[in-house]
């Protein structure tokens, strides 16, 4: 008897599930370069279990490690194609542990849902996807060629991946890039994410006197935390929209077919 493709997917992710706890249960705190070499490793092993070519970048001075995996297109599947998956294998620090009813790293099930640090953000989804791929080979074959690219510093800003993207922009070509993860709304919807935006950080300094002043001189001396106030409040109109001078010029304008999609959002 032929295996359908949902069952395929369930077989995999009940055969799947030690190895997604044991991805879980390395500690991969990117702020502390915590089990950073040992995740590595078992994403190496990972990515090979279901018959990938496996590369690890290590040539951007500083940075973690990338993990670069590639599958060929199956017997019926469209070889012209490139399908391009991110994921990051890093997590966010999981203090305070006060706050946690379970281990943070070990996976459990609580209310018909696992819980654990990355099981969401971004270990589960890989591990998912990884899942998915067996289930393919299982049935009708991969679609197309796949690519996957692993990083672990996305929860510190991903400081490297523009130089590491620069220079494995070859091995990185695709057709279409799918991100880390998604979501589902209050309908239980799936979320199509059509965008996604940038990070930007600086520091501002405002000094109005050569000395610490008393609080009954601010009749007449300016005060240096109203005078950043006044700085930051410059940079949102009361509508909202960003007021530097530049900011929108490169923005691409939203379709008439996106601006119908917005207006249906279920959204108030």
């Amino acid at each position: 008897m032929t295996m359908t493709l949902k069952q395929a997917v369930e077989q995999a992710l009940v055969a799947d599930h030690d190895r997604l706890a044991a991805y879980l249960k390395l500690e991969t705190v990117s702020a502390q370069h915590r089990e950073i070499d040992e995740t590595v490793d078992f994403l190496e092993q990972a990515f090979k279990s279901v018959g990938a070519t496996v590369t690890v970048w290590r040539d951007v001075a500083g940075s973690h490690p990338f993990v670069f995996a590639t599958l060929p297109a199956g017997p019926t599947g469209n070889a012209d194609k490139t399908l391009l998956f991110y994921n990051h294998y890093d997590v966010q620090p999981p203090e305070p542990l006060d706050e946690w009813q379970t281990a943070p790293f070990d996976l459990t099930e609580v209310d018909g849902k696992y819980v654990a640090r990355g099981i969401s953000d971004d270990k589960g989804e890989l591990m998912s996807r990884l899942s998915a791929v067996k289930a393919l080979q299982a049935t009708s074959g991969l679609p197309c060629n796949l690519k996957f690219v692993v990083e672990g510093e996305e929860e510190i800003g991903s400081p490297h991946i523009a130089p590491m993207v620069q220079q494995h922009a070859a091995e990185l070509a695709a057709d279409v890039i799918v991100w880390e993860t998604g979501g589902k709304d209050a309908d239980e919807n799936f979320d199509i994410t059509c965008g996604v935006k940038g990070i930007m950080s600086f520091e501002l300094r405002v000094k109005t006197a050569e000395k610490d002043l008393h609080s009954s001189l601010a009749a007449y001396a300016d005060n240096a935390a109203w005078r950043l106030t006044r700085a930051l409040a410059s940079l949102r109109g009361p509508d909202n929209r960003v007021l530097v001078e530049g900011f929108y010029d490169d923005v691409r304008a939203l379709t008439a077919e996106e601006q119908r999609a917005t207006a249906a959002l279920p959204f108030n």
